[in-house]
């Protein structure tokens, strides 16, 4: 899991280091890689929860994210869902 959310970060950082940045300074080259951080922020939050099965969310984000609707459904279905976390407590706690 933790290999998905640094994918997430390199991506972000190749995709605003490539040609698109060369001709933009300083202040515009924060304000893409902030961009592209907001932009694949449901991935990193899915990452960072350790979902159970992140994979949805990564085709989600990547392929529909630039949508603002694309975005938003990435970003719900990283917050909902089993974490890693959440299985071995119920394993834990038999009912």
């Amino acid at each position: 899991m933790r290999m998905l959310f640094w994918f997430g970060i390199v991506l972000a950082g190749i995709l605003l280091a490539g040609p698109v940045s060369e001709g933009v300074t300083g202040h515009g080259q924060i304000g893409l890689f902030l961009g592209g951080l907001l932009y694949l922020a449901p991935t990193i939050i899915a990452g960072l929860r350790n979902k159970l099965h992140p994979g949805p969310v990564v085709v989600v984000n990547v392929f529909l994210g630039w949508t603002f609707i694309g975005w938003v459904v990435a970003l719900a279905m990283a917050f909902s869902g089993d974490t890693k976390a959440d299985r071995a407590h119920a394993v834990a706690m038999p009912h």
